[in-house]
């Protein structure tokens, strides 16, 4: 009886032991599973293990014994057939194929490493020749990097995704063939051969299991060079094209780009490698600077005539062919900040007028507010989401204090939902909460989401909430009880950290800005994506964005010098409010106010406690 409660206790730690392993990593979810019930209890029925089938060779439950192996000759129990084992050659030959498996997931492991390294250096490579031969000829090729460039992005980040995986499951591999390494060599040790049996025949199933998933992850590509491909015929052909160039992904490398200590190695490409890929000096070519100034002036005089259509066809192939240019508003997938042309004849943009800074800090404050939500209601009145001090402000039109609500978490971004009621996203409480406005501020209904909202907006009686840094990333249109109505997905490539919201009536688009991504228009019926336009030539992050005057759509833009106007026409981004900087000045959140044409935008650093206002005039 003792004996017994001992295995028994011992199967309990195991089962434990096993159901504690959850790798994070995509590649090892089924190893995980398999592992949680195996080898304690049988995979088909649920049962613990009890025999042996020699025939087979396989642990089986009393159910197995009576169905699958009821004609099997060799069914046995752990006592009879753990007979010899201790003498047997078979554990020192599993141990030493543990020990290889081991060594040969490390040594994957640091190539893993190796690999990222090499990305790295080959994407800066990439952009280094991109820049080179863009460097060598006219502004009017601007529009034509971006669809490169674009496709540089989709791949590096999908490979350095699947690299990631590979890497993480190989440390996670590791950490558990080498526990299964100490709990045999303890079997072995110990006088228990029921238990080193079990132990042997468990570390078999888990290594054969590991070995396919060793397998896959070594087929993949090793090393890959990125060469950016010039095309050369730009004067003559410049109408016909639909690129910047082109990118081949090169899987013969056979040796590894400089090490990360400085050491510089000896790396060998195929013909279609970096050091090739470089753009001809302008002396080979067979065109001249003059043909293309000539071109350049052809196309300005005559860009007032181009219709839709015809700047549909200056666009990618793949853009044309897409489901978004089936709605009604065609955007093209702009992804670059240089303006088109320097054409007298484009329609100049409207900038505001700055009429000063205006404090918004209260007494009742105990910290200096920071404020991450602007919005104007329909009397002009402004409601303030103050990070900082876990609160909610209403102002007057001439930003006198009204009221003020505390909240138990910090607020993130509001929206107004009537005429006197708003909406507050709480990201830490997974939250939105509905407020009344008037002499006080009421805190209403509250509405438990199972994300972590972050910026929100209402249309047609409807609310548009996006994911923030959350593992998310999608934008959910929800009714104001909560009913979520659809969800909107583009993947990672394109959305990656939606933060601010604003709904376009006129074009049927959701703009979003998206920390890494810029800004992201989709149709807000199919929920395909439209639109994209970033700085491609600064690293910039985007925060608050707004609807402005005559429809605009302003962003606001770290380290893009301030608040930048979004071109839909394909002429990306355009600063409209200069901020470099000094005196702590850095936009977040922006709001526009229709009935005084009024922008409201709050900073960051040492002027958060401030509102910056302007006006068009």
């Amino acid at each position: 009886m003792a004996a017994a409660a001992k295995l028994m206790r011992l199967a309990l730690n195991r089962v434990q032991k096993l159901n504690t392993i959850q790798p994070p990593d995509r590649a090892a979810d089924e190893t995980a599973k398999f592992l949680s019930k195996f080898p304690t209890k049988c995979m088909e029925h649920e049962e613990p293990v009890k025999r042996f089938c020699a025939d087979h060779d396989v642990l089986i439950c009393d159910v197995c014994a009576l169905s699958n192996h009821k004609a099997c000759q060799m069914v046995m129990g752990f006592t009879e057939a753990s007979k010899g084992i201790r003498s047997s050659r078979e554990v020192t030959v599993l141990e030493n194929g543990l020990k290889k498996m081991i060594e040969d997931y490390d040594k994957m492991f640091k190539e893993q490493s190796e690999i990222l390294t090499n990305l790295a250096e080959q994407e800066r490579e990439f952009v280094k020749a991109v820049k080179q031969f863009r460097g060598e000829i006219n502004a009017i090729l601007d529009r034509l990097e971006n669809s490169v460039l674009a496709k540089k992005d989709n791949y590096t980040t999908q490979r350095r995704d699947t690299v990631k995986d590979h890497k993480q499951s190989c440390k996670t591999a590791m950490t558990l063939l080498e526990n299964y390494s100490k709990e045999l060599d303890r079997c072995y040790l110990a006088n228990d051969n029921e238990a080193l049996f079990v132990s042997m025949k468990k570390t078999r199933a888990v290594m054969d299991k590991y070995e396919t998933q060793r397998k896959n992850i070594a087929k993949a590509p090793k090393k890959v060079s990125l060469s950016f491909v010039a095309n050369n015929s730009i004067a003559k052909f410049f109408l016909s094209l639909r690129d910047f160039g082109d990118m081949k992904a090169d899987t013969s490398v056979v040796t590894s780009v400089p090490s990360g200590n400085g050491a510089t190695t000896e790396r060998r490409t195929s013909k279609g490698s970096l050091s090739s890929a470089g753009a001809p000096p302008l002396s080979d070519r067979k065109f001249s600077l003059v043909s293309l100034q000539q071109f350049d002036r052809r196309m300005s005089s005559s860009s007032n005539s181009l219709q839709t259509s015809e700047r549909i066809n200056l666009l990618s192939s793949d853009d044309v062919k897409s489901e978004a240019f089936k709605t009604n508003l065609s955007l093209p997938k702009i992804e670059s900040s240089v303006q088109m042309l320097n054409n007298d004849n484009l329609p100049k943009t409207r900038r505001p007028t700055h009429v000063g800074d205006v404090s918004v800090f209260l007494e009742s404050d105990t910290e200096m507010p920071f404020i991450t939500g602007i919005t104007f209601m329909a009397d002009d009145h402004v409601v303030l989401a103050d990070d900082a001090n876990k609160n909610v402000k209403l102002f007057t039109h001439a930003f006198f204090p009204v009221a003020m609500v505390a909240l138990t978490s910090p607020p993130r971004d509001v929206a107004p939902i009537k005429l006197q009621q708003v909406v507050v996203t709480i990201p830490t409480e997974k939250a939105l909460q509905f407020i009344d406005l008037g002499k006080e501020l009421l805190l209403r209904n509250k509405i438990t989401l199972d994300f972590e909202c972050f910026g929100v907006t209402c249309f047609n009686q409807e609310l548009y909430v996006t994911s923030g840094f959350s593992s998310e990333r999608e934008i959910r249109i929800m009714s104001l009880s909560g009913e979520v109505r659809k969800r909107i997905r583009p993947g990672i490539v394109d959305l990656r950290y939606p933060l601010y919201i604003a709904v376009d009536p006129k074009y049927k688009t959701i703009f979003v800005s998206d920390y890494n991504h810029g800004v992201v228009g989709v149709d807000t019926n199919s929920g395909e994506l439209k639109f994209k336009c970033k700085d491609t030539d600064v690293h910039g992050y985007y925060k608050g964005i707004t609807i402005g005057n005559k429809g605009n759509i302003y962003v606001c833009t770290w380290n893009l010098h301030g608040v930048s106007r979004v071109h839909l026409d394909g002429r990306g981004l355009e600063t409209v409010i200069p901020m470099p900087g000094k005196e702590g000045r850095k936009p977040h959140s922006v709001a526009f106010s229709k009935k005084s044409e009024r922008l409201v935008i709050s900073l960051c650093g040492g002027k958060r406690a401030c509102l910056s206002v302007y006006r068009y005039q």
